[in-house]
């Protein structure tokens, strides 16, 4: 399905019939293609809805500097347009950084957050060097196979990239297929780059569960621990040996754990834990 916001289009698909929803963010250059497990893993017990945020997929890829608020908006045209009233928001990377400013705008419209290898914008851990590299000019890199595993690689664990390659060549060989637009990704570096949600942490009051990995280089796990510590109703979960593509990876335990996220929130049972919960 297509809707607009202004004169951007945005692509968005529901599948599934148990409601509230889970909206599914994903991160930077990438579309909803990324959701591929979940559709078939989720779906059948959760309604979920997927979308490819501006600058990629089947959506608009407007020239220039993109902000959260382009973003926030573009859900929330979504939201109207599918009925929803209320849903939990999934983010990964810099859909986690979305799924934080959408709930800044619409409270009213958020039963619970999933921040997934994630950070809080400005003041956060950083990547090394070498991986900043990458991140910043992965837009103009070469788009073939081996440039391609060349640009994902850092953001797979070890275990993924060359212990499972079947696995990994397959997610590759998909976003291969989709295609790149390093206009769209510049414009969502920029809305990244701008990021700043650490002060505003401990306003958020609904359930949240925040998900990172042990071997994540792209966003380290140390930004995971600082949104926990500010976030009041929040839980921490590790997975050990997994990399960023953490819900690529290891999809059926990462499925299972938001699935049971989602289920406690809804009995009312869900309380937060100290300290964290390994996977």
């Amino acid at each position: 399905m297509i809707v607009k916001n202004g004169n951007v289009e945005i692509y968005y698909d529901v599948l599934g019939t148990k409601t509230p929803p889970i909206l599914l963010v994903e991160g930077i250059g990438y579309s909803s293609w990324m959701w591929f497990r979940q559709k078939l893993d989720m779906a059948p017990r959760r309604q979920i809805v997927t979308f490819d945020n501006r600058g990629v997929g089947r959506s608009s890829s407007p020239p220039g500097a993109y902000a959260m608020k382009d973003f926030v908006d573009d859900i929330q045209a979504i939201v109207d347009d599918a009925g929803i009233d209320n849903m939990y928001v999934l983010g990964v990377s810099m859909g986690g950084m979305i799924a934080q400013e959408y709930y800044f705008s619409h409270r009213d419209r958020v039963c619970g957050l999933v921040l997934s290898n994630t950070n809080f914008g400005k003041g956060s851990v950083l990547p090394s060097q070498e991986v900043l590299k990458i991140l910043s000019t992965s837009a103009s890199g070469q788009f073939d196979y081996e440039g391609l595993v060349n640009r994902m690689k850092p953001a797979a664990s070890k275990l993924f990239s060359e212990g499972k390659k079947e696995e990994f060549d397959e997610v590759v060989k998909t976003r291969l297929a989709i295609g790149d637009d390093a206009k769209g990704y510049m414009g969502q570096l920029y809305a990244v780059a701008g990021f700043d949600s650490h002060e505003r942490l401990p306003t958020i009051q609904v359930p949240t569960l925040v998900i990172t990995s042990d071997e994540d280089i792209v966003v380290p796990p140390e930004n995971a621990a600082e949104l926990h510590r500010s976030i009041p109703k929040s839980r921490l979960l590790v997975f050990r040996g997994a990399g960023h593509l953490l819900c690529l990876e290891r999809y059926s335990d990462y499925d299972r754990q938001v699935l049971a996220f989602v289920d406690e929130v809804e009995s009312g049972t869900f309380k937060r834990t100290e300290p964290q919960q390994f996977v």
